[in-house]
């Protein structure tokens, strides 16, 4: 074989190793272009899934396909950082707006490191007093619903019970929250 096959061949399989990469990388960050913060594209509104989430602390379950809105679906983790700096922020507006939009924490997919409990640990430290429900398998990121490319992850749920919006985001402030419900839920929260 000749230098300059040779050179050709390596060259080929460079930017097939490249192009690879560059393409998991894209799918890993879900920046593909697509609608709703870097998540696949889909058509919005869509019905939440009919799958039933245990209470994360033994209370009642919570049916989504039966959940009406205005609400927030956060989805969470304990061994995500940023969700919690935002749990006490979300807390903040579930005290201040809980009777005009809903709070729901969903602890997703919590089995990496100690599981439910470092996620009870967490909840405690924060204070949340909204309900949170367990969602080990993941199962609500299931179609029709998003891919989450990462936690934390927003859901806003209209009052006929559709998700509208969903955004993958960390909530900087409460009126951060406020603004993020008037965009998606029309809800005017002061």
């Amino acid at each position: 074989m000749s230098a300059r096959v040779r050179a050709g061949a390596r060259t080929r399989g460079r930017t097939s190793v490249a192009a690879l990469l560059v393409g998991a990388l894209l799918a890993l960050v879900g920046c593909t272009g697509d609608e709703g913060g870097g998540t696949p594209a889909r058509t919005l509104p869509v019905d939440l899934p009919d799958l039933t989430l245990a209470s994360f602390d033994g209370g009642p379950e919570l049916e989504l396909a039966e959940l009406e809105g205005p609400a927030v679906i956060n989805l969470w983790a304990s061994w995500c950082t940023p969700c919690r700096k935002e749990m006490p922020l979300l807390e903040e507006f579930h005290q201040e707006h809980g009777s005009e939009v809903q709070m729901i924490g969903v602890d997703f997919q919590d089995n990496q490191v100690d599981g439910p409990k470092g996620a009870k640990a967490l909840a405690e430290e924060t204070g949340v007093t909204y309900p949170l429900h367990t969602d080990f398998e993941g199962q609500i990121a299931e179609a029709p619903m998003p891919r989450v490319p990462s936690l934390p992850f927003l859901l806003f749920v209209d009052a006929e019970g559709q998700v509208v919006a969903w955004e993958f985001k960390v909530v900087e402030s409460v009126d951060d929250l406020e603004q993020l419900v008037a965009e998606h839920l029309d809800v005017e929260v002061t």
